[in-house]
């Protein structure tokens, strides 16, 4: 399993932050709604504030990202999650990241580096339980 691999699927966004590197959506959501927005007018000290409601439009869809015999990686564009799934042979383990988390590479190279020892040390576990009933 190539841990450089996973840590560079993370890398999805443009330079404007916009989601550019994905499969397929998953599951499609938009969000819509009104936000409400103040502003003032005129010059100090004598400016007015005035409030308005603004039409908003969102996207709150869910993507693949990627996903192999080895891991799994989604991203919830509502909440700004990516879901990890790591596999190994019948064991699986996943974990949310937010998206500023997984900014910081070597951080996230280390974390997915011990959850993938950690469902390797389960594989192991289950096949010893498995091998002695036999």
């Amino acid at each position: 399993m190539n841990i450089i691999e996973i840590v560079n699927e993370f890398d999805i966004f443009d330079e404007k932050g916009k989601l550019v590197k994905y499969n397929h959506i998953t599951e499609h959501k938009v969000n819509e709604g009104y936000q409400t927005v103040t502003y003032n007018t005129g010059f100090f000290p004598y400016w007015r504030t005035k409030t308005k409601q603004v039409k908003t439009v969102s996207d709150g869809s869910k993507y693949l990202i990627n996903e192999t015999k080895d891991f799994r990686l989604e991203f919830d564009n509502e909440i700004a999650v990516f879901k990890l799934t790591i596999k190994v042979n019948e064991c699986y383990e996943w974990v949310k990241i937010t998206q500023y988390s997984s900014k910081d590479k070597l951080g996230l190279t280390k974390f997915i580096t011990q959850l993938v020892n950690k469902v390797r040390k389960s594989d192991e576990q289950l096949s010893r339980d498995h091998s002695s009933h036999f």
